[in-house]
């Protein structure tokens, strides 16, 4: 079980792209990113919507 959560903590500390079915961008640091991603779309009023959880 032990080696489970070191590839789960391993993969989190991954910046990775994933585009199926929907771009989804993750890893730490990623949250300074949002601005050219949300030009990227062509967004002027985006909603972003997290929990305190995300944050840990």
């Amino acid at each position: 079980m032990d080696c489970y959560f070191e590839i789960i903590q391993d993969f989190v500390r991954m910046n990775v792209n994933w585009n199926y079915p929907t771009a989804v961008r993750t890893g730490p640091g990623r949250i300074s990113k949002l601005a050219d991603a949300y030009k990227e779309l062509g967004m002027r009023n985006p909603l972003l919507v997290t929990d305190p959880g995300l944050g840990v």
